[in-house]
């Protein structure tokens, strides 16, 4: 019966151990409540090109627009969250799924050029997704940005300016690299590959930045063990030492 009753314990103790690794290993699982995205994506000399840019740092895309309800009930999560961590190179990409979209792309960029995204963004987005904006004409929402402290002068040199233009001809061409069919999504990207998530895949707005959180963390232990990684703890070690 002693031995009986050891068995049990052992086998209680095991079963424990095995619960608590499961718990540790992450609370969100591939395929249900993120994906990793196609090789062809991965492939995609675009997408590339992007990873590229900026190494020994990991990407989060946020794909977007301010015409998308869905996007706008996130925005707030991920504006907060893309605050904690400065190491983390954030960026939105507009997606225009409709002809209207086109303008609100270019004022997302023009608020990019003139560096009053943290001003602005959000006032437009709520601005746009109350209809206080009617409609996307270059002149009503002239008038909003003025309203807004953007000087008339520099809205004019700024919507329609080539550095603009271009932008919004590369959020096109990303989002189709990306084959981004639907938004808010949410890609992670780094030495572990390319990753996506989505509030109909996390389940919630909160849950969609706890999965960010989560494949970031990912991640960044695989960054930590890359040559890019090695030299940037060791120039965050040099600087501490000044």
């Amino acid at each position: 019966m002693k031995n009986l009753k050891n068995v049990l314990f052992t086998g209680v103790l095991f079963l424990g151990l095995a619960i608590a690794s499961l718990a540790n290993a992450g609370e969100f699982i591939e395929g249900k409540h993120y994906q990793k995205m196609p090789k062809d994506v991965v492939e995609n000399e675009a997408v590339k090109e992007l990873m590229n840019q900026t190494p020994g740092k990991v990407q989060v895309l946020e794909f977007f627009s301010y015409g998308c309800h869905w996007c706008f009930k996130l925005d707030p999560y991920m504006e907060k969250w893309r605050k904690t961590d400065p190491n983390i190179e954030f960026q939105r990409v507009p997606v225009e799924f409709h002809p209207t979209w086109g303008n609100l792309t270019k004022s997302y960029y023009m608020l990019v050029d003139l560096k009053a995204i943290d001003k602005v963004h959000s006032a437009f987005f709520d601005a746009v997704q109350t209809e206080r904006i009617s409609n996307t004409g270059e002149d009503t929402l002239k008038q909003f940005f003025i309203g807004a402290g953007i000087p008339e002068k520099a809205f004019t040199e700024t919507f329609n300016s080539f550095d603009v233009t271009r932008k919004q001809k590369w959020a096109n061409s990303i989002s189709r690299a990306y084959k981004v069919t639907s938004i808010p999504i949410i890609v992670v990207q780094g030495p572990k590959g390319v990753y996506m998530t989505a509030v109909r895949l996390a389940g919630s707005e909160d849950n969609v930045v706890k999965v960010v959180t989560e494949l970031v963390e990912m991640q960044n232990k695989s960054l930590v063990a890359t040559p890019s990684g090695a030299l940037k703890n060791e120039k965050q070690r040099a600087k501490s030492t000044q």
